[in-house]
């Protein structure tokens, strides 16, 4: 069997971590995400045709109702899971975009995520 190790020709997929210092509301957090993945869109900003978000992941404080707990996050393109981590500490949370991003989508994802905290 032969591997071929050639580079690939499209742009360069590569990460980068948000970390938040504060809850963000459950329910803000979600209407946040969900045009993001559905609508590859924050807020009046359109996503431009060649950024490809593949994954996002993370550990976030959400608050929800009167308690505030981490969840694990997991997208897949355009799929989602939010999950309750019962055994787990609440501290800071951290969250990766993985994908062909542009810097100024970057740049406004880390923004418009950061003004999710209270």
């Amino acid at each position: 069997m032969r591997i071929s190790l050639t580079p690939h020709t499209t742009a360069a997929i590569r990460s980068f971590t948000v970390y938040l210092k504060r809850p963000i509301d459950y329910d803000a957090f979600e209407y946040w995400l969900f045009p993001l993945l559905w609508e590859r869109r924050i807020g009046d900003y359109n996503l431009p045709s060649d950024d490809l978000l593949l994954r996002i992941k993370g550990v976030v404080a959400l608050s929800r109702d009167t308690k505030t707990g981490p969840y694990a996050l997991q997208v897949v393109q355009d799929k989602y899971d939010l999950e309750l981590l019962t055994n787990w500490t609440l501290g800071d949370s951290a969250v990766i975009f993985i994908g062909r991003i542009e810097e100024a989508t970057e740049n406004i994802l880390k923004a418009s995520i950061l003004r999710l905290c209270k």
